[in-house]
């Protein structure tokens, strides 16, 4: 977890105009998607959240979405392991899965 008081967030957003850059001021941040949920639940502010991490919450209605009419423009998915030659076929495989079904996993339904 990063603490930045005082400090900004930028968020590139994008909406019905296009892309946007919001800047969000905070005196907490996070670069957690876990604990960024659990600030936001005890409401702390406001947080961006991918679906999958808060559908939950939002089903609940224990969090509320704002900006529906936005998504976000940025992100990137890794896959990080160690060197190894030959790759190790468990991670060949997840990477092509990776590959073939990210799209679908990571956006919204």
């Amino acid at each position: 977890m990063l603490l930045f008081p005082g400090d900004y967030n930028t968020y590139p957003l994008k909406g019905p105009k296009g892309i946007v850059k919001l800047r969000v001021p905070g005196r907490v941040s996070g670069d957690d998607l876990l604990f960024v949920r659990g600030a936001v639940v005890a409401g702390v502010g406001i947080g961006a959240l991918p679906w999958f991490i808060a559908s939950q919450e939002l089903a609940a209605g224990t969090i509320t979405r704002v900006l529906p009419e936005y998504r976000s423009a940025a992100g990137a998915a890794y896959v990080v392991y160690p060197p190894a030659k030959p790759l190790a076929p468990k991670v060949a495989a997840f990477c092509s899965y990776l590959l073939e079904h990210g799209p679908r996993i990571f956006t919204q339904p």
